[in-house]
């Protein structure tokens, strides 16, 4: 067995058990590369631990979270000129997680319009469904083209580590045109006038004549006074 001195690292082969230059006692030679191999094996281990457990956690994750749109219908907002389009979460995993984002793509009657993320809930519970909102800006364009919002993607947080979604197929709702035009075009109230009525006017008699008492002359029934 080859032997070696940890102090001066001189080699020996026989029964020596001391070193002859330094007397310090010899080790197997062996010995000087078994515990870095021992804590690099350990630090395998344990990388291989910890990437089983976030292939477990993400496996978990996509096969367990759904996401629908819902529960109310689409609003369309005249005032905002948007669309608020309710979308439902579902987490159905083992985990608890942190919605960071979610990725959406919205066209209005033909045109490509923003969708931006409102209302995300801070963490969802294992077996537990939340809301939020997604909001779309509506513009005016060609009224035969479809309208729509797609949400393909969300990013997650689960024990600190980011695990991304992709939705398969893509999560699509159809928006109605006839309500995306009345949204930015609201009808004006239209006001008719009614024909107003002539006014009636009243004839006024004149006031009979008021009888003379000293006067003189014929009466109604052709007779002639004289005052006394």
């Amino acid at each position: 067995m080859a032997l070696i001195c940890p102090n001066c690292d001189r080699r020996y082969q026989g029964d020596e058990v001391y070193c002859e230059e330094c007397g310090d006692a010899l080790i197997p030679a062996r010995a000087s590369w078994r515990k870095p191999a021992i804590i690099g094996g350990a630090v395998l281990l344990f990388a291989a631990a910890i990437w089983s457990a976030l292939e477990f956690v993400e496996n978990d994750l996509k096969s367990n979270v759904s996401l629908v749109f819902g529960p109310n219908p689409p609003h369309f907002d005249s005032d905002k000129k948007e669309v608020d389009v309710p979308v439902t979460i579902r987490n159905n995993s083992m985990f608890d997680f942190k919605l960071d984002s979610v990725k959406c793509q919205a066209r209005i009657l033909g045109l490509g319009a923003t969708c931006s993320q409102a209302g995300l809930p801070k963490t969802i519970a294992k077996d537990r469904a939340d809301s939020f909102t997604l909001q779309v800006e509506l513009a005016l364009s060609d009224p035969t083209q479809a309208s729509s919002v797609t949400v393909a993607h969300a990013d997650m947080q689960v024990l600190g580590v980011s695990v991304g979604q992709d939705f398969d197929p893509p999560n699509t709702v159809t928006l109605d045109s006839t309500k995306i035009r009345d949204a930015l075009l609201p009808p004006v109230p239209v006001v008719v006038a009614l024909p107003s009525e002539p006014q009636k006017t009243e004839k006024k008699q004149p006031p009979p004549p008021k009888p003379d008492s000293g006067s003189k002359g014929f009466t109604k029934d052709n007779t002639f006074t004289i005052d006394k």
